[in-house]
């Protein structure tokens, strides 16, 4: 309910990191520690977001219609990708 998209994209790359990692010879630790501390300075998670006492605002209302409207195109591309 409080994750945001950025949210759910970091837990893709997550997981996509993880996965290349377990079919690897050798496991990363510098390739995890990496996207650890980018994910936590770009306040991509709730966890770092909280540490920041950053507060999302989920008023959908306040948004202008240009920012809807860019929005409506990235789910659209984001469908279109998941298709191929």
């Amino acid at each position: 309910m409080y994750y945001q998209p950025s949210d759910w994209q970091t837990a893709r790359v997550w997981a996509e990191v993880l996965s290349q990692q377990l079919l690897a010879s050798r496991f990363s630790a510098m390739i995890i520690a990496a996207w650890s501390s980018c994910s936590a300075e770009l306040l991509t998670t709730e966890g770092a977001r909280r540490k920041a006492r950053i507060e999302l605002d989920r008023n959908k209302a306040d948004h202008d219609e240009d920012e809807q409207a860019a929005v409506s195109q990235l789910d659209h591309y984001r469908r279109v990708m998941e298709r191929l």
